[in-house]
């Protein structure tokens, strides 16, 4: 838990990130907080975020001062990035209740979070919440995707609906299960493809150059559409996606792969508890962030994406595509026996609920045309 002082000292440094690299001293946490805060407590304070992993310190010699003086930024990073969530949002909880999302905002509308733009050089510095960010914690969490591709290389879930049934039913022993570890970012292009592995009857049945393609395809097409830009649209929304995120979850552990299987099913119950609490926090806001996050709907009369059935939840990416989000389930419960006296209850995942995602293109909007116009008359 942070004390009161220790989150208005932080606060301060959220709404003052409007550059690469936010360094505030002690005197100008006083000055900024119109003296609530003397700089002899504010450096008490740094000095205890300091210890907690939260800010650094960077001597930085101010003008007119022959000696350098203690300055301080948040500490960047993931691992700096999951513990301030954690520390943060759990604070606001505790002081706020269920209202804890709209104080969370403080910090997801920060440049810290989102990264920054100047308008007039158009140069954008990255946040912390980036596509990195999720592919670090899948990474260290051991997760990979898993799908069926044909002989050809040709993703299942990519195959037109009439060749899916096809290769679902007759064809199906065909198909060849592989495996895609969610790789750090900073991995080259040779360790990334060297750890596609067999699954089933596996990449054996795959040609080197085929697989070589297939391994391409999926780190540089499919692993952002299915799986990472869904996840960072949620962040980018809701406090509570993530915080769940950041949580202390485990990968859901498969066996092998068949046409069911549409990457995600590793983390399909941490996507299932990230879409509701999306949801939730939009309802709450009624609002999205307007940067990256530019519309939000949840159940819409129509989806905005031309010719999809509308999703329990739909966010519009940068006003270029459309991430839908479906998810749910029920109350039957599957046991089995496994012996004469022991029976254990069968489950999808930890949460025995199911997700579907899709993202599509928007069409471009004719000219003359506002963005936000044509969103409100879609929904």
């Amino acid at each position: 838990m942070l004390t009161k002082k220790e989150v208005e000292v932080l606060e301060f440094v959220f709404l003052h990130w409007w550059e690469a690299e936010v360094v505030v001293n002690p005197a100008q946490i006083e000055k900024g907080m119109h003296g609530r805060l003397s700089r002899a407590y504010a450096a008490k304070v740094c000095e205890r975020l300091e210890a907690r992993g939260i800010l650094e310190s960077v001597p930085i010699r101010p003008r007119r001062k022959k000696d350098p003086t203690k300055h301080y930024r948040l500490r960047k990073g993931p691992d700096a990035l999951v513990a301030l969530t954690r520390i943060y949002f759990h604070t606001l909880a505790k002081r706020h209740s269920t209202d804890w999302p709209y104080f969370a905002r403080t910090l997801l509308s920060s440049g810290y979070v989102r990264g920054t733009h100047d308008a007039f050089s158009r140069k954008r510095e990255r946040g912390e919440v980036e596509s990195d960010f999720v592919r670090h914690v899948l990474a260290t969490r051991n997760v990979e995707m898993r799908y069926m591709v044909t002989p050809e290389g040709r993703r299942f879930w990519d195959l037109p609906e009439n060749e899916r049934v096809d290769w679902s039913g007759r064809r199906q022993g065909e198909l060849i299960g592989v495996g895609f570890p969610i790789v750090a970012p900073g991995a080259t292009h040779g360790d990334t493809v060297g750890r596609v592995h067999a699954l089933r009857n596996g990449t054996a049945g795959l040609r080197p150059d085929v697989l070589n393609d297939v391994a391409e395809r999926h780190y540089t097409v499919v692993e952002e559409d299915s799986l990472v830009l869904p996840i960072l649209a949620l962040l980018r929304l809701s406090p509570r996606a993530l915080l769940e995120f950041a949580g202390d979850w485990e990968p859901h552990e498969i066996y092998g792969a068949d046409a069911s299987c549409r990457g995600y099913e590793m983390v399909e119950h941490v996507l299932f508890r990230m879409v509701f609490a999306a949801i939730a926090d939009l309802a709450m806001f009624r609002d999205v962030p307007g940067v990256d996050v530019t519309f939000g709907a949840v159940r819409p009369e129509r989806s905005s994406a031309p010719g999809r059935t509308p999703a329990l939840l739909e966010l519009t990416w940068r006003d270029e595509r459309v991430i839908g989000y479906d998810a749910g389930f029920d109350t039957d419960e599957l046991w089995v026996a496994v012996s004469d006296e022991d029976v254990v209850q069968v489950t999808r995942n930890p949460e025995n609920a199911w997700v579907r995602i899709w993202t599509a293109e928007l069409p471009p909007v004719p000219s003359g045309h506002e963005t936000a116009d044509s969103h409100t008359s879609s929904t």
